[in-house]
């Protein structure tokens, strides 16, 4: 399969399995490689329009569909990503075969990353783009002004608008990192992926939107204490330690970590009076749309506020 990176064209053609429709290419050594395994599959978006011959006989088809999946650890695909480790988002919208209509439009894809959770793009060689047909294979290139990086506008990674016929799909991986523990959590923890279009016109939803709500990312591992050596040492930092004295450096100093920090669940957000109903788990820091939730250990998290006379409860399990 060929394998277009950003701004260039892979040097080489390799073979790629397709897996629960999800594209992944193999390249040479000098281009990007991203392995076929690992991936989890969002919830797939469409839209709808309706033709009808005459007042009695009416078709409902798709015309679009998108999706967002994830997978797990460059170079450890199939485990559960931790803080500060790098994996893969791979993003698709596809133009399909259409009974009714004759379909060419651009589609252009925004990708929503939850808080805590942000691209991390450090060469040229990071983003991945190509069309394919409907089952992953690859059928051409993009144009080079389609194959580029995401730009941030507003919440959204947006991606440059892509031309699509009939039985084409868009797609780009984009590497992103997380900087807090996710659960699964639906108001707190879902990639959104929203892909707008104009032709044909009457089909709806436009734009589409596809989610995925199964991303869970575990703690960074804490750190050890070292091991001293002769002479005079000085006090370890987290995740290292370790001092020794006239030369024999026995004793350790054990790593620490800071607590996890989670965020304000939406219905939560903006409530007054928040606080934590179970401040062993979990305590909240700040207040209004500054207040953030700090993980003290792994449980169930309960919060609760007002909004008006309201009370307002919601709970979820936090990872320290």
């Amino acid at each position: 399969m060929i394998f277009q990176k950003r701004r260039a064209v892979a040097a080489g053609i390799a073979a790629a399995a397709l897996t629960a429709g999800t594209v992944a290419a193999v390249q040479p050594a000098s281009a990007l490689t991203i392995n076929n395994y690992g991936w989890i599959e969002g919830t797939v978006g469409f839209n709808q329009k309706q033709y009808c011959l005459d007042l009695l006989n009416c078709y409902s088809y798709s015309t679009a569909m998108n999706n967002v999946n994830f997978q797990g650890p460059i170079g450890n695909e199939n485990a559960v990503p931790k803080v500060g480790e790098r994996f893969y988002i791979h993003v698709w919208t596809a133009a399909l075969d259409s009974p009714f209509d004759v379909i060419t439009d651009n589609y252009q894809m925004k990708l929503l990353l939850p808080a805590g959770l942000r691209a991390d793009i450090r060469t040229n060689d990071d983003v991945g783009c190509f069309v394919s047909f409907p089952n992953g294979a690859f059928k051409r290139y993009m144009a080079s002004n389609e194959c580029q990086d995401p730009v941030k506008v507003g919440v959204y990674q947006q991606f440059p608008a892509v031309a699509l016929g009939e039985g084409e799909t868009a797609n780009f991986w984009v590497p992103v990192v997380a900087d807090r523990v996710f659960t699964k959590n639906p108001d707190t923890d879902t990639i959104g992926l929203v892909s707008s279009y104009s032709q044909p016109s009457g089909a709806l939803p436009n734009p589409l939107y596809a989610t995925n709500k199964k991303l869970a990312v575990d703690a960074a591992p804490t750190g050890t204490g070292g091991t001293g050596t002769g002479g005079t040492g000085t006090g370890g930092t987290p995740g290292t330690g370790g001092t020794g004295t006239d030369g024999t450096g026995t004793r350790d100093t054990p790593g620490t970590s800071t607590p996890s920090v989670a965020t304000v669940p939406a219905k939560l957000v903006g409530a007054k009076k928040l606080k934590s109903l179970t401040p062993k788990v979990c305590k909240i820091t700040g207040k209004g749309k500054k207040a953030k939730v700090t993980v003290l250990k792994s449980g169930k998290c309960k919060l609760t506020g007002k909004k008006g006379k309201k009370k307002v409860k919601a709970s979820f399990r936090v990872n320290k």
